[in-house]
């Protein structure tokens, strides 16, 4: 019953509280509302974005209307390490059963392990190989000949695989067609420098004629001035005509001597032919001693030498030296292919080996020297070269030189023996006569 009354009581209040509006029930919405957008306000939220740092594309993917001098020279350095900058670059897309794109750059100066390495099989470094942007290689030899491995750039190809390995990707078909138009376009800038070249100077010559051609107009011109102002000063008398002569080569002698004038003169500092390349008779002992010492890196004196020309189907000149001593590796290396350092070979003084079996035989290893032939042809690998039949001859014709050196000291020791024999019979016999006289 308590209950009942408490519950009749609240809701007679609620009924009067009721009346007062619908204001107080909307104050009350908005405090709530209010209420809860300072907790949303309070609330903190932390949210990760990634930025796109690279958002250029490779090079050698854009147009190259699209890719700016200083890019292009940035590139270089970056794929080739050099510190210096290309002497140009062509930048293309073939198109067609074998697509690619290619940047070739052309250094200034020729890297400095070119030719040191320019019989070794492959050409590593040269162009870098792509395929679909992937890295492949940077050591295909199908893609340069030997003769353009200065080159330095990217190769990137749609058309070759990529799901072989490295090695069949290299006897691939589609590289000899990459191969043929990256030797078109490099000829074809080559050309084109070539051609500017010829242009810029004819200009010159051009410019420089029509410079002549005005100085002698414009002497001309002061010629004739100079006749008339003279004809209009004829009449004063001949005196003041000399007295004006002389003033006029004062004046000239005074220029002269106010003229200065610098001049750069070259000094040839090796004035001297390569030893092998002069006569026998016009070489000192004191040269041929310098030579073998340079030659065989010996420090002593070799037991003679002979310097020859051959001449007839095959030329070469050589000079040959046999050491007092035979080589310390000579019996342990024997029987190893090729006498490395014994000859040095030269085609027209042109350096190709030191390691040609077939100059020597084994038994001659012991030699040391040079022979320059302009008989062998400079445009072959070294392997095709050892195996040139102008070899065999070249080799015959040392051996009998050899053997006619070694035959000569051996007929001259005989001739010394012979003769100290014949004085010691001689004293001998003065010998036995002074005792018989004696006894």
């Amino acid at each position: 019953e308590a209950k009942e009354e408490a519950d009749t009581k609240e809701d007679k209040e609620e009924e009067k509280e009721g009346d007062d509006g619908v204001d107080d029930a909307e104050d009350d919405d908005d405090e709530e509302e209010e209420g809860k957008e300072e907790a949303k306000k309070t609330r903190k939220e932390k949210r990760k974005e990634w930025d796109l740092l690279n958002d250029s594309k490779a090079i050698w993917l854009r147009a190259p209307k699209d890719v700016s001098e200083e890019e292009y020279k940035k590139f270089y350095k970056a794929v080739s390490k050099d510190y210096g900058e290309s002497l140009g670059h062509v930048h293309f897309k073939a198109e067609g059963d074998v697509e690619f794109k290619a940047v070739l750059f052309v250094p200034k100066t020729v890297p400095y392990e070119f030719y040191d390495k320019y019989y070794e099989k492959g050409s590593k470094g040269a162009l870098k190989l792509y395929v679909r942007r992937v890295f492949i290689t940077d050591d295909a030899d199908e893609l340069l000949p030997r003769w353009l491995g200065f080159l330095r750039g990217i190769v990137d190809s749609d058309t070759l695989p990529l799901n072989v390995s490295r090695e069949m990707l290299q006897q691939h078909a589609a590289l000899k067609t990459i191969k043929k138009k990256i030797i078109r376009k490099v000829l074809d800038l080559i050309k084109k420098w070539a051609d500017d070249e010829a242009k810029c100077r004819k200009a010159e010559e051009d410019k420089k004629k029509a410079e002549e051609g005005k100085e002698e107009e414009a002497k001309e011109e002061a010629d004739t001035k100079e006749d008339k102002e003279e004809e209009k000063e004829g009449d004063d008398g001949v005196d003041d005509a000399e007295d004006d002569d002389d003033e006029e080569e004062e004046g000239k002698e005074e220029a002269k001597k106010t003229r200065k004038e610098k001049r750069k003169e070259w000094d040839l500092l090796n004035d001297s032919k390569a030893i092998w390349l002069r006569a026998p008779k016009d070489v000192s002992e004191e040269e041929y001693k310098k030579f073998y010492k340079a030659v065989s890196k010996d420090y002593g004196e070799s037991l003679g030498h002979v310097h020859f020309k051959a001449e007839g189907d095959v030329e070469f000149k050589a000079v040959l030296f046999v050491p007092k001593t035979v080589p310390y590796e000579f019996y342990d290396k024997y029987y190893e292919k090729g006498s490395k350092g014994a000859l040095k070979l030269y085609v027209r003084r042109v350096f190709i080996t030191d390691d040609a079996d077939e100059l020597l035989p084994r038994w001659l290893g012991f030699l040391r020297g040079i022979v320059d032939s302009d008989t062998l042809p400079l445009n072959v690998s070294r392997e095709m070269l050892q195996q040139h039949a102008a070899l065999k001859t070249i080799k015959k014709k040392i051996i009998r030189k050899v053997l006619d050196l070694i035959k000569k000291w051996a007929d001259d020791e005989a001739k010394c023996r012979k003769a100290e024999e014949d004085k010691k019979k001689a004293e001998e016999g003065k010998e036995e006569e002074a005792k018989e006289e004696a006894d």
